[in-house]
């Protein structure tokens, strides 16, 4: 490696081999990244194993809508492979992140739109993306 270190390389923090490494470069991490994200791999894992199994939500929420509870409660009748539940998501997140895109298109020609606003809904647009993209990436199979 260039930098001296083995098994780790600092450019795009790869695993080189079967040893356990740092995950994330310090100097990369982003300052609202949570300071117990794990530091190795096998910690990581370690975390994986001890997070709930089961398709149950994880947390569990007051819903006041009755839209909601009725989507909720039909979703959870219907015999949907992972598959289909990851398509089912990724609309939801898509159809998310386009009402944010239209509002930050319509701020951004508004002469009376504040910085502030504008920022926080693309801050929004951009998570959204990412919430796209990371579970599109995610593999069922």
């Amino acid at each position: 490696m260039e930098d001296g270190k083995p098994g780790f390389d600092t450019s795009f923090n790869t695993l080189q081999g079967n040893q356990e490494i740092p995950v994330l470069n310090s100097e990369k991490t982003h300052p609202s990244v949570d300071s117990t994200v794990p530091e190795t791999i096998q910690q990581l894992l370690a975390i994986q194993e001890r997070q709930p199994s089961s398709f149950a939500p994880v947390v569990s929420m007051e819903i006041e809508s009755g839209k909601v509870k009725e989507l909720l409660e039909h979703i959870m009748l219907l015999s949907t492979s992972p598959w289909e539940d990851q398509q089912i998501a990724l609309a939801l997140i898509s159809r998310l992140e386009a009402l944010h895109q239209a509002v930050v298109h319509d701020l951004h020609g508004n002469p009376e739109a504040s910085h502030q606003l504008i920022t926080r809904w693309s801050v929004d647009a951009d998570r959204l993306m990412h919430a796209r993209n990371m579970l599109g990436n995610v593999d069922l199979g």
